[in-house]
């Protein structure tokens, strides 16, 4: 910025102040009602309504009613249909709930999505997924033509190994079962899955 005019310095720096107090107010506001988002999934604003929903990991910190039930639905399920040593996926991302769950992630990569994730990372993810599905998946179904806007904005059009992923969960999906489906709001919804292992045989 230039260097205020040295015969009305006390107008420049007011306008400056007021310019900085607006800009503060506008970002607070549009961060009350729009806290945080996670691909088709939008936080209510933070003035709502808080879940019941606790967790040692959680302490002190105000969970959402839809985040709250997605965290109670996936915690649910883990410690239902899982063991300490089973592998969980999350898709596409939300690496918060592997230590949620308290589950190691299928996946070398976290997080699979257009703008962060390495095609080459995303290409042996889905190799993995493949060769050794986890027992537990929780994935948001966002249509293909979501993850098609994404490489449209990210990447001028070019194709990800997001669909690399994308294909390994359609083609594991028979062998899965829904545990728990969650819905809110806007958000694409999200499954809950357990992979259908045979029943152990006899003797073993």
């Amino acid at each position: 910025m230039e260097r205020p005019s040295a015969q009305r310095p006390e107008r420049w720096a007011g306008s400056v102040l007021a310019l900085a107090c607006v800009a503060a107010l506008v970002g607070g506001y549009r961060k009350e009602i729009n806290p945080h988002s996670w691909g088709l999934w939008v936080e209510p604003r933070l003035s709502g309504e808080e879940s019941t929903f606790t967790h040692p990991i959680l302490s002190g910190v105000h969970v959402s009613p839809p985040a709250g039930e997605l965290y109670e639905a996936v915690t649910t399920v883990v410690n239902q249909a899982s063991k300490p040593d089973d592998t969980m996926y999350v898709f596409p991302n939300m690496p918060f709930l592997y230590a949620l769950a308290g589950r190691k992630p299928a996946t070398f990569g976290l997080a699979h999505w257009v703008d962060i994730c390495p095609d080459l990372v995303g290409q042996q993810d889905a190799a993995r997924l493949r060769a050794r599905p986890p027992k537990i998946m929780v994935i948001r179904q966002d249509p293909l033509q979501f993850i098609t806007g994404e490489e449209r904005l990210y990447r001028d059009g070019r194709q990800s190994s997001v669909r690399d992923v994308y294909a390994a969960l359609v083609a594991l999906r028979d062998r899965y079962e829904i545990a728990r489906v969650v819905r809110t709001g806007v958000s694409a919804p999200i499954l809950i899955l357990v992979r259908k292992d045979p029943p152990p045989r006899s003797g073993d």
